[in-house]
């Protein structure tokens, strides 16, 4: 996937683009935190998996507006009463009906 050489930051895009959600969990994620300690990650995603899982200390959310990206929420996932969760919730995970009924479907509460 990718050669972790040297200490300066990483910068991954979209690194979930054609991997499944078990790779993403049991390969991507752990490389991230192993290395995330000695250097910086700047990661594109449109994967909840990744952002949550990877412990992501920092997030922006982007949108296109008047065809230029524009960061339009910032937050940190940690806390309880985190309001930008909401954001990760609704547009990575399709919203809390949309996770809430995946959860019914696999038996999990």
């Amino acid at each position: 996937l990718i050669i972790f050489v040297g200490d300066g930051p990483i910068i991954l895009d979209q690194p979930e683009d054609n991997l499944d959600n078990k790779y993403i969990g049991t390969t991507v994620v752990p490389m991230i935190l192993q290395e995330k300690m000695q250097r910086q990650f700047i990661v594109t995603s449109h994967n909840a998996s990744l952002v949550v899982m990877s412990d992501s200390n920092f997030v922006v959310e982007m949108e296109d507006l008047n065809d230029s990206g524009q960061a339009i929420n910032t937050g940190f996932l940690c806390g309880s009463h985190s309001e930008f969760k909401s954001s990760i919730l609704n547009v990575l995970d399709g919203g809390e009906l949309a996770l809430k009924k995946r959860f019914r479907k696999y038996g999990l509460n």
